[in-house]
Order: structure tokens, then sequence, then C-alpha cells
């Protein structure tokens, strides 16, 4: 058995995980998806049995090492372009106190 049959995800299951990754509560993802809040929090305790994990991170940093092509979103990519460059902007100049 590969190590990857070992923490297969059912397509479903991947949905549900893909959905808490974008930041989606239980609720929403229950909407989403057609099912009931029930279905979808016996899924996620599915998920972290296969992962082998506890929380939602854990799941993340597994998934994203074990699926390929697996990412975790930044929240960064939801700010747009002009705040992300603007964090920060002309602090390089000031000094910290100390």
């Amino acid at each position: 058995m590969a190590t990857t049959d070992r923490f297969r995800l059912s397509p479903r299951k991947m949905q549900v995980l893909i959905l808490m990754a974008h930041g989606h509560n239980k609720k929403e993802i229950a909407r989403k998806l057609g099912i009931t809040y029930s279905t979808v929090k016996f899924y996620v305790e599915q998920i972290y049995s296969c992962l082998g994990v506890s929380n939602l991170l854990d799941a993340l940093v597994k998934a994203k090492t074990i699926y390929p092509g697996f990412t975790i979103p930044s929240v960064l990519d939801d700010l747009p372009l002009v705040e992300r460059a603007g964090k920060g902007a002309g602090d390089e100049n000031q000094r910290m106190a100390p």
C-alpha cells in the first residue's frame, strides 16, 4: 500500500477540505454542497481521522504534503493589489524605537 493510499480522501471529502481551506464554515459548506450540517461535521471528523490530525491547520499542512497540486490559499490573496503594495510602504526608512 502506497503512503498516499493510507491518506486517500474521497472526492466529496476533498471538496469539504478545499472549502474549509478557503475559510468557509461548516454551515456554509453544507449549503454550498447541498448536504446537512451533520454530514459536513461527519466528513470533517473523517478527514481529520484519515490524515491523522486533530485540527484544520494540521489537516491543511498534511494535505499540502500528500496531495500534489493542493494549495493553501493565502489571506493576502483576497486583498486588492493596491492594499498589498501599500502595506508597510515607506516603513523601511523609519527607525524602530529601541
